[in-house]
């Protein structure tokens, strides 16, 4: 439910946007604030859940390894890495679309 509600209250403040002429790096910093903080988020909440979980089972193996902080530094970057090619991606793909056409569907 929040989902779809978050989805088309985002869609139609990208087309009221597109509709006073925003720019394409405008739209794309307008969506690409409010996706990373969440990205962020999840990757504070996640990286010391998995820390620990990691942790626990590799205490099971004779042969011990330490997870180093590097290894979650890395995998934020490339989730941030992706968030930001992939929002980019859409808000030119939603720039280009038509205005009239944009707003004729809603």
């Amino acid at each position: 439910m929040f989902k779809i509600h978050f989805k088309t209250n985002r869609r139609r403040i990208i087309k009221n946007k597109i509709f006073y002429f925003i720019d394409i790096f405008g739209l794309a910093a307008l969506l690409l604030k409010d996706f990373l903080k969440l990205v962020a988020l999840s990757c504070l909440v996640a990286f010391p859940v998995a820390w620990w979980i990691m942790h626990a089972w590799l205490q099971n193996y004779e042969y011990r390894i330490t997870t180093s902080w590097w290894i979650f530094l890395i995998a934020g970057a490339v989730a941030i890495l992706i968030a930001l090619f992939t929002i980019s991606f859409q808000a030119i793909r939603t720039a280009i679309v038509s205005h009239v056409r944009s707003l004729g569907s809603e």
